[in-house]
C-alpha cells in the first residue's frame, strides 16, 4: 500500500500548482487555502469512490495493468461505455500534464524573478503577459525526458522530487520562523509549535516532513534493490538529478540571488 501511494504521491503536485498561483489570485490568503483544501478533499472522495467501484466490479487482481478503468468498463460488457471512459481518461490525462507544466512554470518564474534560475524562464510575453520562453523551454525538457526515460523510472524520479520539495519547503517554514522571526507573514501554520532548545518547530511543517521521508522510503528501497541486483539506472539517474539541482544553485544561483545582491549592496 506504502508501495502504491508512492508512486502516486506525484499527483498531489497538482494540489501544490494552486499555490503557485498565489500571485495571480485575487485574495490569495482566503482563495488559496480554499482552493487546495476544498480540490484536496473533492478529490479524496472521488478516489475512494472510483476504488471501490472497480473492485466491486472485478477482482482487485486483474487491477495491476496501466488502464484499469477500461479493464473494469469491459467486463460490464458495455462497448460505448468502454470508449467513453478511455476517451475521458484521455482527456483527463492531458488536463493533468497542463496543470503540472502550468504549475512548474511559475516556480520557475518567480525562482528566475528572484535570480535563482537564468533569466529566459522569467521573459513575459508582451502580449498574452505569461512567461512563454519558460513554458517552452520546459516543454522541450519535459518531453525529451519522457520520451528517453522508461515510465517506471519517471514515475519514481518525479515522486521523490515532489516529496523532496514537499519536505523542503516543511523545512524551510521553520528555518525561516526562526532566522527571521520578524518577517512579514501573509499565510499561518496551524496547530502551532513547540520550542525545543531555543528553536521553534512548528507541529504541521514537522508531520510533512516525516509523512514525505515515509513516502520516498519505499522509492529509496526498490532502488536499492534494482542498485544490489545489477540495475544501476534509477539510482544514477537519481544521483545525476540532485547534482543538477545542487549544481545550479553552488555555480548560478547563490551568486545571482536578488537576497544575495541585497546582502552585498548592504
Amino acid at each position: 500500500m506504502f508501495r502504491a501511494a508512492s508512486i502516486i504521491f506525484f499527483a498531489y503536485v497538482g494540489f501544490e500548482a494552486v499555490s503557485t498561483a498565489s500571485a495571480e489570485a485575487r485574495n490569495p490568503r482566503r482563495d488559496v487555502p480554499i482552493g487546495i483544501i476544498g480540490s484536496l478533499v473533492i478529490c479524496t472522495i472521488v478516489y475512494v469512490c472510483v476504488a471501490s467501484i472497480l473492485i466491486g466490479i472485478v477482482p482487485y487482481q486483474k487491477l495491476n495493468v496501466a488502464d484499469p478503468l477500461s479493464i473494469a468498463v469491459k467486463a460490464m460488457n458495455q462497448p460505448w461505455l468502454a470508449l467513453f471512459v478511455n476517451l475521458g481518461a484521455t482527456i483527463g490525462l492531458c488536463s493533468v500534464l497542463l496543470g503540472l507544466l502550468y504549475g512548474q512554470t511559475r516556480i520557475f518564474f518567480a525562482m528566475s524573478r528572484d535570480g535563482l534560475l537564468p533569466p529566459i524562464f522569467s521573459y513575459v510575453h508582451r502580449r498574452y503577459h505569461t512567461p512563454w520562453t519558460g513554458t517552452i523551454l520546459l516543454g522541450v525538457i519535459v518531453s525529451l525526458a519522457t520520451a528517453t526515460l522508461p515510465i517506471d523510472v519517471i514515475s519514481d524520479l518525479v515522486s521523490i522530487g515532489t516529496a523532496a520539495a514537499f519536505g523542503i519547503v516543511c523545512f524551510t517554514v521553520i528555518w525561516q520562523r526562526n532566522m527571521h522571526p520578524d518577517m512579514p507573514r501573509s499565510f499561518s501554520v496551524p496547530l502551532g509549535g513547540i520550542w525545543v532548545k531555543g528553536w521553534w518547530i512548528g507541529i504541521t511543517p514537522l508531520l510533512g516532513i516525516l509523512f514525505c521521508i515515509v513516502m520516498i522510503a519505499p522509492l529509496f528501497a526498490d532502488m536499492a534493490r534494482a542498485l544490489m541486483h545489477g540495475n544501476p539506472v534509477p539510482a544514477l539517474l537519481l544521483l545525476a538529478y540532485a547534482a543538477l539541482g545542487f549544481a545550479t544553485y553552488w555555480f548560478y544561483s547563490r551568486h545571482n540571488s536578488r537576497f544575495a545582491r541585497l546582502d552585498d549592496h548592504s
